[in-house]
């Protein structure tokens, strides 16, 4: 199944992460490593960016969106940064 992260944050920053393919279905409330998922470029930004508004650097799943593309369906899993003040 193909799975594409979406986060505020990534569009605070214009970034946008390639879908990935996942085995199991990621559910509300997971949390994501979301460097295991991305190159080290777009990584190096989302990490500088992250701290920059001191948030962690790990998502958490708080939605998720299916929808069908090109007769495949893939799920838009929405992430939340936690603030490290929190």
């Amino acid at each position: 199944m193909k799975v594409v992260f979406v986060s505020d944050d990534f569009k605070e920053i214009d970034i946008n992460i390639p879908a990935v393919e996942f085995e199991t279905v990621p559910v509300v409330g997971d949390w994501v490593n979301i460097e295991s998922y991305i190159d080290e470029m777009q990584w190096q930004e989302i990490e500088k960016y992250l701290y920059s508004v001191n948030k962690l650097a790990f998502g958490l799943i708080n939605g998720r969106t299916w929808t069908r593309e090109a007769n495949e369906n893939i799920l838009y899993v929405h992430l939340t940064f936690s603030s490290l003040d929190e």
